[in-house]
């Protein structure tokens, strides 16, 4: 496990890069909040996508369209935030679901 600091420095850059990604799109579309260890993505028909930061556990949850998902912090090693269940990577398991919401492609 790493140290908090380190934790901390991660997810701030996960969450920069999400926001920087949504930022480009219509915000009619797609609504993007964050706060708290959270960014709450709000699409055009009401539905949510949150994703959130779990200390305890140094993971990122994601939660949409009745599915959750806990992405694991990459060791230095490592490239990527992997689930622990599917394999996902978490910038494609969000850019596939932000693209289907959008009914466009979209690149976090």
């Amino acid at each position: 496990m790493m140290d908090d600091r380190a934790y901390s420095s991660l997810v701030d850059k996960v969450f920069s890069r999400i926001t920087t990604a949504l930022d480009r799109l219509d915000p009619d579309e797609i609504d993007v909040d964050s706060g708290g260890g959270y960014l709450t993505l709000t699409f055009r028909d009401q539905t949510r996508c949150v994703v959130s930061t779990q200390r305890p556990v140094q993971e990122i949850w994601m939660a949409a369209d009745n599915t959750a998902w806990h992405f694991s912090a990459p060791a230095e090693s490592q490239g990527g935030w992997v689930a622990r269940k599917t394999g996902e990577e978490l910038f494609a398991s969000l850019s596939k679901l932000v693209s289907a919401k959008m009914g466009q492609p979209v690149s976090i």
